[in-house]
């Protein structure tokens, strides 16, 4: 994943530069009690850390939840605005691990393509039933060193956060029955299943970002946009 480039980066920052476990409840980004800086970060264990400029990378899930207590004063409204309007969903991966591949040497990708298009309607009421048909493909993962044999499911979407609510064992079994009724063996059985949790991990609430339906460019740059505004000192 992405391990390598973080930790190619921080190989260039001085030891014991980088703070872990400071969960932050309000940046005070407009300071006027005075002092030098004009930027204070107040964290959950009421630690407080001035600053000079401040940079928030958190996710828009967590713009859109926490907003209102994250920053103080509130951000400006077109700021908001912007933060409504553009979209954000989940997109999990399913990783399901077997003893023995069962799918060609050559073979990259599966895509799952269902002929039965009005059952699918007719399930959409019952998501407890129809959630597993949203896993769209599988894409084949190189051999590992370990000798496992690991397909990487993706799914997205609400059949994805109410992925994340059901056992192990549960997805397990649905994953199990996919499979075969895609290939029409029934000894294939995983190993193990494992899923990520984008949309109940509370520093992400979600995974990806997206331009919805009514937002434009300009909201883009509204959130780039530093504050205060240009003219002023941005922070």
């Amino acid at each position: 994943g992405f391990e390598g480039l973080i930790n190619s980066l921080m190989s260039e920052l001085p030891p014991d530069i980088v703070t872990y476990n400071r969960p932050v409840r309000c940046v005070h980004w407009n300071n006027t009690k005075g002092g030098e800086n004009p930027v204070m970060i107040e964290c959950e264990n009421k630690e407080i850390i001035a600053a000079d400029h401040v940079i928030v990378t958190v996710s828009l899930g967590c713009l859109k939840k926490h907003h209102s207590t994250l920053f103080s004063p509130p951000l400006p409204s077109q700021k908001l605005l912007s933060i409504s309007k553009l979209g954000f969903g989940t997109c999990d991966k399913i990783h399901v691990e077997f003893e023995f591949p069962w799918w060609d040497a050559e073979c990259e990708i599966i895509y799952l393509l269902w002929e039965d298009e009005e059952k699918v309607s007719d399930e959409m009421k019952d998501i407890s039933k129809h959630w597993i048909r949203k896993v769209s493909s599988f894409n084949v993962l190189k051999h590992s060193e370990s000798g496992s044999h690991v397909l990487c499911g993706w799914i997205s979407g609400y059949e994805a956060e109410y992925m994340e609510t059901l056992p192990e064992e549960e997805i397990k079994r649905s994953i199990t029955e996919l499979i075969h009724t895609f290939t029409g063996d029934h000894t294939i059985t995983p190993r193990r299943v494992e899923c990520t949790q984008w949309f109940h991990d509370p520093w992400t609430l979600g995974s990806y970002s997206h331009p919805a339906i009514g937002c434009s460019l300009q909201d883009l740059k509204n959130l780039m946009e530093p504050l205060p505004k240009r003219g002023a000192q941005s922070q």
